[in-house]
């Protein structure tokens, strides 16, 4: 018979270098960015941060949200409105 309180998995926790190495950074500008705000955010455990994998993930998709913004809407258009097109009076030569 199986108890009713289930223990759960352990989440992850990552070191700072761990952090670095993941987003192909040093520790140093990890720790930068916890300075100024920016970044997953970590836990102080002892004399070290640890980050949980879930804030990581957060973080990940705040990125990907910020990419996706700057890279314009579906229809092709880049953030502050339609590409510029070639009008037919740039198209004609001057004699």
């Amino acid at each position: 018979m199986e108890s009713a309180a289930r223990t759960q998995p352990l989440e992850r926790f990552f070191t700072t270098d761990d952090v670095a190495e993941r987003y192909r950074t040093v520790a140093g500008t990890v720790r930068y960015w916890r300075h100024i705000g920016f970044g997953p955010r970590g836990t102080r455990v002892g004399r070290r941060y640890l980050y949980p994998e879930a804030e990581i993930r957060r973080f990940d998709a705040e990125l990907i949200a910020k990419a996706t913004a700057a890279m314009g809407d579906k229809n092709g258009e880049a953030v502050g409105g339609p590409a510029p097109t070639a009008s037919s009076e740039h198209l004609t030569q001057t004699a």
